[in-house]
């Protein structure tokens, strides 16, 4: 990534960055940081490297969720799984919710959210009382020390390689569902504009999503050059 002539690990992380680590003294290190990806956090899926702008620096392809899911009913102002022992049981539970301005509120219903923290039809007796409540609402207490991941955004993107930092490009219709993996192969010159494949998932109805099957064994085709904009849909059987 940085023409040093030793390849670094990308890595595609769930609830997390796209991480980059480069090895030193046998041993990698973790350069996300150095690189300003540590706040660009998402439900990264797969990546991808290829010099998609001919500049002879190698360009990163992700993918993500993509804009196409029920999570698009809420502003885009970023996730966070909220995680802990909160019953004292010994197990774990688990809040998704979305920022709305300062305040946390819950992703999923009462109904739902009851299946795993059974003390909410009780705490809140009501859906209307529930509908009001925030993430500290339903901690209490134990929300100043509950633990998180974080996702910024569910794009599918593309990290254009400026020497020592991404800019990130939105892979345009690539966002109409999650892209699984994500492939660059050779176009018979080299590495200069290289395609890339964005597959998205088989007919299925994740646990996350809960309402409508998210793909149909289909593929984005996106030729590079131009911003990315020739794009061609495949089917995928």
């Amino acid at each position: 990534m940085d023409g040093d002539g030793f390849a670094e690990l990308i890595v595609a992380t769930e609830w997390g960055p796209i991480r980059v680590f480069k090895k030193q003294e046998g041993r990698f290190v973790d350069f996300t940081k150095q690189w300003g990806l540590a706040e660009l956090t998402g439900w990264w899926t797969s990546v991808a490297a290829g010099d998609f702008d001919g500049d002879g620096r190698l360009d990163l392809a992700c993918g993500n969720w993509g804009r196409n899911s029920t999570y698009e009913l809420y502003p885009a102002t970023g996730f966070r799984l909220f995680y802990g022992d909160w019953s004292g049981a010994g197990g774990v539970q688990m809040i998704e919710a979305w920022r709305s301005g300062t305040n946390w509120i819950p992703v999923h219903d009462r109904t739902w959210l009851a299946r795993g923290l059974p003390s909410l039809a009780v705490q809140f007796p009501t859906h209307e009382a529930f509908g009001r409540a925030t993430v500290r609402d339903i901690l209490g207490a134990a929300y100043d020390k509950a633990s998180y991941v974080e996702a910024a955004q569910l794009s599918s993107i593309v990290l254009m390689n400026r020497g020592s930092r991404f800019e990130a490009i939105p892979a345009l219709q690539a966002q109409l569902a999650p892209a699984f993996s994500v492939n660059s192969p050779s176009d018979g010159a080299g590495s200069f504009h290289q395609p890339k494949l964005f597959r998205h998932g088989v007919r299925h109805f994740p646990r996350r999503c809960r309402t409508w099957p998210v793909a149909s064994r289909q593929g984005r085709w996106i030729v590079c050059g131009d911003r990315f904009k020739r794009e061609r849909n495949l089917c995928l059987w």
